[in-house]
């Protein structure tokens, strides 16, 4: 065995020895053969590295009589099919290696994201092309994406444009915003294709906000900055719509989005949109959401605008648009006396009367309201079968129906002053 070069030409002659020398074959007998080209092989990146998708280098033992190389890229082990096949010049950079600079030339594209690609090698010269190498792997990745203009622990506008980095093979952008650092309670998650995200729409203010971006749908890897959002956002009011006519003992609410950590809500309806008419009715609620009746007037077109209490020490949210409302007399009930079993007026008439029942028919609540005879002492309801049911009011005339089944009813409310009101009501 003689350790010939590669893509060698070498010329064999013999003599004969039996003590004495021969002569060598003559020149006319000379034999030649040439060698291959070895077999190219990489020397780094070590197989199964994570490498930048854009710009990495591939160093290549250099194979003795190689002209040039061969490089094959693909995303399976069998390279069917190849995304590529590069073929750089030889370059006497290193005596030992060649180094090739992988960084989107012109025909050779950047790699995918979070991608594992096959590469192989393979000599070249003008005559001879040597066997491909076995392979290796190069993952590409999923970047480290960051916030280029959140400084942690800083207060900023509530118009605030928070950037994301500019990221080569990005086709989208994710950021995520939470009240918690590990992310369990997400405020804002918005996908888009550009850098820029404006974040005015978070009404999470006056409380850290954790902020993390990716790219492409895939893991957050970046840094995760923290930053305060100042002011208070504005309370909007969701339903009923502007312009919308409702029972005047339709509920009231906030839009989802506001932050239910809201101490307490405020409304205030008027007949006037400066709020100033002395007939100013306020009703404050703690439920979520600012669910509520204002226990507004029948056939009557109102102006309501609302805001939230955020923190006991008295920090409130601006007030909301005003919206207009008109309300309808269908929901107002009759309540003149009767004695079981007397005749009762269609419950959706509307005789006058100094008490009203509303809305009917209900599904969970209804609201006594315009009485003169004081609070509210008890509230039964009889069934048809003549069984009663014992209710209870709010001090503002809410009573709880949770116990009535759907049906016809005939509701007793006893006030303070002795005066009782009897009117049928139905559930729906």
């Amino acid at each position: 065995s003689f350790p010939f070069l590669s893509s060698t030409v070498y010329y064999v002659r013999a003599r004969a020895t039996d003590g004495a020398v021969g002569p060598w074959t003559s020149p006319a007998n000379v034999k030649n053969f040439t060698t291959s080209l070895a077999t190219a092989s990489f020397w780094a990146p070590v197989s199964g590295s994570v490498m930048n998708r854009s710009g990495f280098k591939l160093w290549i033992n250099k194979v003795s009589g190689a002209t040039g190389y061969d490089i094959q890229i693909s995303t399976n082990s069998s390279f069917s099919p190849a995304l590529y096949t590069i073929s750089p010049p030889d370059a006497n950079i290193n005596p030992t290696y060649y180094v090739y600079d992988y960084a989107g030339k012109p025909g050779q594209s950047a790699l995918n994201l979070n991608t594992v690609y096959y590469f192989r090698v393979r000599s070249k010269n003008g005559s001879q092309t040597g066997a491909y190498s076995s392979y290796i792997t190069i993952n590409t990745g999923t970047p480290a994406v960051n916030l280029t203009n959140v400084v942690n622990g800083t207060t900023y506008a509530p118009t605030y444009v928070i950037k994301a980095a500019l990221t080569s093979g990005a086709t989208n952008y994710t950021l995520q915003l939470s009240t918690t650092s590990n992310f369990s309670a997400i405020v804002y998650n918005v996908t888009q294709t550009g850098i820029n995200f404006d974040v005015s729409s978070v009404s999470n203010r006056g409380v850290t906000l954790y902020a993390r971006v990716r790219v492409n749908g895939l893991s957050f890897t970046g840094s995760v900055n923290n930053f305060i959002l100042n002011g208070t956002p504005t309370a909007t009011i969701s339903s009923p719509s502007n312009g919308a006519t409702i029972d005047y003992g339709t509920y009231f609410y906030i839009a989802s989005n506001y932050p239910t950590t809201a101490l307490t809500y405020y409304y205030e309806a008027d007949v006037v949109n400066t709020f100033n008419s002395g007939g100013l009715i306020l009703v404050t609620t703690t439920n979520a959401h600012g669910g509520i009746s204002l226990g507004l007037a029948p056939t009557t077109v109102y102006y309501v605008r609302a805001r939230a209490q955020i923190t006991a020490s008295g920090l409130y949210s601006a007030w909301s648009s005003i919206i207009t409302v008109t309300t309808t007399s269908s929901a107002r009930l009759a309540s003149s006396p009767f004695s079981t079993g007397s005749s009762v007026a269609d419950p959706l008439s509307q005789p006058t009367s100094t008490v009203f029942y509303g809305p009917n028919p209900f599904t969970d609540y209804i609201r006594v309201s315009g009485n003169s005879g004081g609070g509210i002492s008890t509230v039964s309801a009889f069934d048809m079968s003549g069984k009663v049911i014992e209710l209870k009011a709010t001090a503002d005339g809410f009573v709880n129906t949770s116990a009535l089944s759907k049906g016809v009813y005939m509701l007793q409310v006893a006030f303070d002053d002795g005066t009782v009101s009897k009117v049928k009501v139905v559930k729906e």
